[in-house]
């Protein structure tokens, strides 16, 4: 639902699934309950499998022939230290997933995708001209590394919204759109405002700049 609200700030990246695996096992005086966390990780967009996890297997101390409703109020009690097992791997593996791999398992041990998450970034133009938007726009879907597709503007005039999806991450994006601002003659410290909390992004023309024809190299974004 959040997808498409048409809000490109509040779209979900990945989806995650987990299963928690308990087991007892009974010793002398006592039980120990057995925790296993497992899940697999999507792209939001398109379904494609990303990769795996698996948490730590997590032991708790258990009244003897513990078993049944036993178990699960003895794993039940825990349940905010395997939330925490839990968030731990994630924030690891979708930071790596984030970052992009050429191997199928990066240093982290973890498996999945080599491709990076997607990130859908919203634009935000405030009082740029049309022609300006047009420039803009245009080079950030042609010369922008990891861009995969953008969706349909909402607004027009003096405010318009663009939502652009892309592999690169949120410094790229910041970086690039400073040199193509520069590029056209507006002053990115003097002539506009950019704002970026999280994925959205706003910019701001508060004078000067006149699209010029894009005579740069392609390689200007690294």
């Amino acid at each position: 639902m959040a997808n498409k609200s048409g809000n490109p700030s509040v779209y979900s990246r990945a989806l995650v699934t987990f299963k928690i695996m308990a087991a007892a096992k009974n010793i002398s005086f006592a039980t120990k309950a057995q925790v296993r966390i497992a899940g697999e990780v999507y792209d939001v967009e398109s379904n494609r499998f990303l990769g795996s996890f698996e948490a730590p297997t997590m032991v708790f101390p258990a009244p003897k022939d513990c078993k049944g409703m036993c178990l699960h109020e003895v794993v039940g009690e825990h349940a905010r230290d395997m939330a925490a097992a839990v968030g731990d791997v994630m924030r690891k593996k979708l930071a790596y997933m984030a970052r992009g791999s050429t191997s199928a398992t990066g240093s982290s041990g973890y498996s999945g995708s080599s491709a990076n998450l997607e990130n859908t970034f919203g634009f935000v133009f405030r009082n740029f001209k049309t022609s300006e938007t047009h420039e803009i726009t245009e080079i950030m879907e042609k010369e922008f590394p990891k861009y995969v597709r953008t969706l349909p503007p909402q607004g027009s005039g003096p405010v318009l919204r663009y939502g652009y999806v892309t592999r690169a991450p949120q410094h790229k994006i910041y970086k690039w759109m400073n040199i193509l601002l520069a590029d056209m003659g507006i002053d990115p410290d003097n002539d506009v405002n950019i704002t970026m909390r999280g994925t959205e992004v706003t910019i701001e023309k508060l004078a000067g700049g006149v699209p010029k024809s894009n005579t740069s190299p392609r390689s200007r974004f690294r």
